[in-house]
């Protein structure tokens, strides 16, 4: 599956509605209040993927940890989430905890 993956990154495009885009084939967009990691987790799941060898084909030698994510949620991967899934960026930045620096940490 990570060799498919790898492999899709390199496929031409598909009309996706009426945007030109390519799309995972499992494009889960999150669910209500959920964070990034856990829509990470469940994407990995859908995949057949630990969260692991999902995030090492998708983001390879970046070494993403789940509470990093939450945390200090980094934009290219909330890019390349809201492209691959199809989900709006506002919704994918609502999985993060960024609206509490400050507040909370």
């Amino acid at each position: 599956m990570v060799e498919k993956m790898r492999e899709e990154k390199d496929e031409a495009p598909r009309l996706d509605g009426e945007n030109w885009r390519r799309t995972w084939p499992a494009p889960l967009k999150p669910l209500e209040d959920e964070l990034l990691s856990s829509w990470l987790v469940r994407l990995s799941g859908e995949h057949g993927l630990t969260f692991s060898d999902f995030c090492g084909a998708v983001w390879p030698n970046e070494g993403l940890r789940r509470l990093d994510l939450d945390l200090l949620p980094r934009a290219d991967v909330l890019e390349t989430l809201a492209e691959k899934t199809g989900t709006p960026m506002t919704r994918a930045e609502a999985t993060t905890l960024a609206e509490y620096d400050g507040r909370l940490f």
